[in-house]
């Protein structure tokens, strides 16, 4: 039986022996762009971060429908520092719902389309004097559908549906 061994020098070109094999270092100025669905956030945006937590307060934690944020957190555990994330969609429409407020009608619409987060949406009057034009309203994140968990929460009290008021609904809403 023949064999062959051989045995060679490392180059002097360190770009030489990265070629070979073996992973490229990072160096801390290594930024890696990710484009890719996400269950929430900015479209069509590149938007950078520094660690997988404030991916997730943008972007969301993992779904069923994409494995970018598998690779983004992979990324930040294998040392990574800066990611810029652009979210794409594919034919998504923004949620909207009308509820009565006040003397009037409130239309909410989701800041971004595509997103499959769980929303609830409602209008309140404690506090608020009889007769008076305002309202207050909860906006509520759920963990799923009929679930009562809640994952955050904004109130806004004593708001307007009159453009003139300073409570003016879309006015604190921005």
């Amino acid at each position: 039986m023949a064999v062959e061994s051989s045995a060679t020098e490392s180059s002097q070109d360190p770009a030489a022996d990265d070629a070979v094999g073996g992973p490229i270092p990072l160096s801390e100025t290594t930024v890696t762009a990710f484009i890719g669905r996400t269950q929430r956030g900015p479209i069509n945006r590149a938007v950078r971060v520094r660690s997988y937590d404030e991916y997730r307060r943008v972007f969301g934690s993992h779904t069923s429908f994409s494995f970018l944020s598998y690779a983004v957190l992979h990324y930040f555990l294998s040392g990574g520092q800066i990611a810029v994330i652009v979210r794409v969609i594919n034919r998504g429409t923004r949620a909207s719902l009308s509820l009565p407020a006040g003397v009037g009608r409130l239309r909410l619409q989701a800041r971004d389309p595509g997103s499959h987060e769980l929303i609830r949406a409602s209008v309140d009057y404690d506090d608020i004097e009889r007769q008076s034009p305002h309202f207050n309203l909860a906006l509520q994140r759920v963990a799923r559908v009929g679930s009562s968990i809640v994952e955050d929460q904004e109130i806004y009290r004593n708001l307007s549906i009159d453009p003139g008021d300073e409570n003016f609904v879309i006015d604190v809403l921005s």
